[in-house]
């Protein structure tokens, strides 16, 4: 720059100029049908999909209702117990590497009764389309699908500690499920 009397040193300036074609990637979940209480629920995203065919990472958060322990949390499939009546709310938001997408919710209505006594409505399937932001809070009561004592330590962890007693209920039902020897702790 010059002020007509004087010339200032030069200067230089580096722009880096990143590639515009990378395309965020689509988070696509399953719908999930009504479930009873204590009824195994699976959240199925594998139906993302990246319009560059870039590796996907996945991320599933609970947004509404009782906490729930959620397991495979970074996977495509991810899953829980149902462990009271009442309507949850998660998201999955999928990262290629450079992008990610919008978080694709789904909402799961746990009802009262056992898992074999609710009539499903057929399926359905959501996509991304907004950011819906939310908490949860921590509620729990017994499953009547389960026959408990008050000297079950099951029975008076969900009494007194809601978020511990689902964690034990959810991975007591795991192990069975898996055909894992269980142990009650007196």
């Amino acid at each position: 720059v010059s002020d007509g009397v004087l010339s200032s040193a030069a200067d230089t300036v580096t722009v880096n100029a990143e590639s515009a074609s990378n395309r965020a990637p689509v988070a696509a979940v399953e719908g999930v049908d009504p479930v009873g209480v204590g009824a195994w629920v699976t959240l199925d995203g594998s139906g993302s999909s990246d319009p560059d065919l870039d590796p996907l990472t996945y991320t599933w958060t609970q947004t509404g209702g009782p906490q729930v322990m959620l397991e495979d949390a970074d996977q495509a499939v991810a899953g829980f117990y149902a462990v009271t009546q009442s309507t949850l709310v998660f998201a999955l938001v999928v990262h290629d590497g450079e992008s990610a997408s919008f978080p694709a919710p789904v909402e799961v209505q746990v009802l009262e009764g056992p898992p074999d006594q609710v009539d499903p409505p057929s399926p359905r399937r959501r996509q991304a389309d907004s950011d819906d932001g939310g908490g949860c809070s921590v509620a729990l009561r017994g499953v009547p699908d389960q026959n408990v004592d008050a000297s079950d330590i099951g029975y008076v962890l969900t009494l007194f500690l809601p978020a511990i007693g689902a964690a034990w209920y959810q991975k007591r039902r795991y192990r069975k499920r898996k055909g894992l020897n269980v142990y009650n702790v007196y």
